[in-house]
């Protein structure tokens, strides 16, 4: 685990990359701020990829963003001294929130039925499964409004 002063030496001078998360430990939910262990791939240009096991100190609402890829610095001396860039991470999630949310606007009014031209039960009833599946995997519907609405639009009573 760096401490913060190295951290901050890395994050200035370290070389730029991404992350894959393998895998992260067990969140402290009562901690704003804690010891988080991850295991992180970590690839950065003009280096082998190669994988590192540690704990870094994470801010319990920053915890969402750590999946997939993430944005790194790593010391190109030691490069077991790995530093998350939480201002770029950060940025990126909110691009990405931003972006989905833009896109989940241009589907437009929701309509639980199919029009009146469209047979109950064709294409169109398929298609609006796949949106109202979409909108919930992207977490815009809880799951409890993702089934009345499934159920409306099933004709369900």
């Amino acid at each position: 685990m760096l401490n913060p002063f190295t951290h901050r030496k890395v994050l200035e001078h370290g070389a730029p990359g991404r992350a894959t998360v393998v895998s992260v430990g067990a969140l402290d939910r009562d901690g704003t701020i804690f010891n988080l262990p991850m295991t992180l791939q970590v690839f950065v240009e003009g280096m082998t990829p190669y994988e590192v096991e540690d704990q870094w100190w994470v801010k319990s609402a920053d915890a969402i963003a750590l999946e997939g890829s993430i944005p790194i610095r790593v010391d190109r001396e030691d490069p077991g001294k790995v530093a998350i860039d939480w201002d770029l991470l950060r940025a990126e999630e909110e691009r990405e929130s931003t972006e989905r949310r833009a896109a989940l606007a241009a589907m437009g009014p929701w309509t639980a039925r199919p029009p009146a031209s469209v047979p109950a039960g064709g294409a169109d009833v398929v298609d609006q499964l796949e949106r109202l599946a979409a909108l919930h995997a992207a977490g815009a519907l809880t799951d409890e409004e993702f089934a009345v609405q499934k159920q409306r639009l099933l004709g369900a009573p």
